[in-house]
């Protein structure tokens, strides 16, 4: 297991080329340019990973939830991601951005998905954000999964509902609403990095994540071949233009 862990580096390593391609970086060249300017669905792959990997390394270790495993899960989230961030933070808010102590905590708590995205002091801390709060529920996620032997395959369709339905929902769900945002909002389909539904875009992808972690081995009965080509057809669904063909490129 650890060498398939390690398979996954390259993959990762494409996906952070094309979020950073996405964000500094024209071509002139169109075809090119389409490739990169689907880049936010980068981030989403990213999620899918984590929840993958994560799911991996501790489906063991929550089939029994414990104050210890809980603690150890979260002091390593923390140590991974936080030192660094809480520097930007404090760099951005002191030199770069005038915000108010308000804006400083939300901002250093990670719980910008929550609350008017004025508060940013970082368009991408968005994605921090609702990974962090993933992070907080994931064992009990995890745990619920195990627990009460929730297929694979209803994770997967769930969290490819969830996606579908997104655009669906009110993009003005969260604290401090009845004050007009002046952040602009994405025309781009599934572009969606604000408030409940940017969390609610994450959870997708953790669920899809999970499922895929828990999949039985394809080393399965001839007639479940079919429930996974169905599957397989419904992931190609994960970044589609207005939920009709896989374009994640081209639409």
């Amino acid at each position: 297991m650890k060498n398939e862990i390690k398979s996954l580096t390259g993959l990762r390593g494409i996906v952070a080329l094309w979020v950073a391609f996405f964000h500094f970086s024209f071509f002139r060249n169109e075809f090119i340019q389409d490739i990169v300017g689907k880049g936010y669905v980068a981030v989403d792959i990213f999620f899918v990973l984590s929840a993958f990997l994560l799911t991996v390394s501790y489906s063991d270790k929550f089939k029994n939830l414990n104050y210890k495993a809980i603690e150890v899960f979260y002091k390593k989230r923390v140590n991974r991601i936080y030192p660094v961030y809480i520097i930007s933070v404090v760099f951005i808010a002191l030199f770069l951005m005038k915000t108010s102590i308000a804006g400083f905590l939300i901002n250093a708590s990670l719980l910008q998905c929550f609350f008017n995205p004025d508060y940013l002091l970082n368009v991408v801390y968005w994605s921090l954000s609702t990974e962090w709060v993933c992070y907080l529920i994931f064992p009990f996620m995890l745990w619920l999964v195990l627990q009460y032997k929730i297929r694979s395959e209803i994770l997967i369709i769930a969290s490819l509902v969830l996606r579908f339905a997104l655009p669906y929902i009110p993009d003005h769900l969260y604290i401090g609403s009845e004050h007009p945002m002046q952040v602009g909002e994405s025309p781009r389909y599934l572009d969606l990095p604000y408030g409940l539904v940017s969390l609610l875009r994450t959870v997708s992808s953790y669920f899809l994540g999970i499922g895929i972690a828990l999949l039985p081995p394809f080393k399965t009965k001839k007639e479940n071949l079919f429930l996974y080509i169905i599957l397989l057809l419904f992931g190609f669904m994960l970044f589609v233009e207005k939920g009709l063909l896989f374009i994640p490129l081209l639409s």
